[in-house]
């Protein structure tokens, strides 16, 4: 956890730098936390996409993706 930690806060000051990143990563709160925007794929195929806010209200993905 303490590399993750580390990891994440260089990917902030990088987001807050304006450089643009692609990020894949299966933690959403972590994601959402350094992401403008987003992308929810399921085997492969997007089904959903947005900002953060929109997809973590969102009841149909929490349901089915967050539990």
């Amino acid at each position: 956890p303490i590399v993750v930690d580390k990891v994440f806060e260089s990917l902030i000051q990088i987001n807050n730098e304006g450089i643009p990143m692609l990020l894949v990563e299966q933690d959403v709160m972590l994601a959402s936390a350094v992401s403008d925007y987003m992308y929810v794929l399921h085997q492969g195929v997007v089904v959903a996409e947005g900002v953060p806010d929109e997809l973590m209200n969102n009841d149909a993905l929490n349901t089915a993706y967050l539990g």
